[in-house]
């Protein structure tokens, strides 16, 4: 009867995708700021039917970029995204494409919806966690085009929660030092 010798398992763990250094950026766009997102106001829903519940939720209030980062925190109600502005004509028929990974429940990895870029005011387009379902760590890419022209692509790293900036960190602090100015 042969022997077993011990058994020995070798796990391999593959390190997780890179994010790219740098954000692209065409001619004709420019970039403003890219990170954590604060509203104020009550949110609405807007129909997109290229996304996994068929609506985005907009703010009814102001809407800024609070925290310039690419490494944000999954937690309901987070909004991070990009702000932009076109520096030489208006692109009011563009499209913002959201790509993730996987959804555990629907397998849902690419979402997108209408947006326009124009040159007298910048244009905020972000992603908010609604549904647990959705916050799914890994790398979280925002891609703008319009008529098959590539505008801009920002990668963003979705860690658990505690391990990259939150948003009731951020938007908590800007909301105080806001009514610390104006009493």
């Amino acid at each position: 009867m042969a022997r077993l010798g011990p058994l020995v398992v070798t796990v391999c763990l593959a390190p997780a995708p890179a994010m790219a250094d740098q954000p692209f950026v065409a001619d004709g766009i420019e970039i403003l700021d890219y990170g954590i997102i604060c509203s104020e106001g009550d949110v609405r829903r807007e129909a997109a039917p290229e996304t996994d519940l068929g609506y985005v939720t907009r703010p009814t209030g102001d809407v800024s970029v609070a925290a310039t980062t690419r490494y944000v925190a999954a937690e309901p109600g987070l909004m991070f995204g990009v702000e932009a502005i076109a520096r030489h004509a208006g692109l009011d028929d563009a499209t913002m494409t959201v790509r993730h990974p996987p959804f555990p429940d629907t397998g849902t990895d690419e979402q997108s919806w209408e947006t326009g870029f124009f040159t007298d005011e910048p244009t905020i387009n972000y992603y908010r966690f609604d549904l647990p379902t959705e916050m799914v760590p890994g790398i979280w890419t925002f891609i703008a085009h319009a008529n098959d022209t590539l505008l801009f692509s920002v990668e963003f790293r979705l860690r658990g929660p505690g391990l990259a900036p939150g948003y009731g960190e951020v938007c908590a602090t800007l909301a105080a030092a806001v009514h610390a100015e104006h009493g």
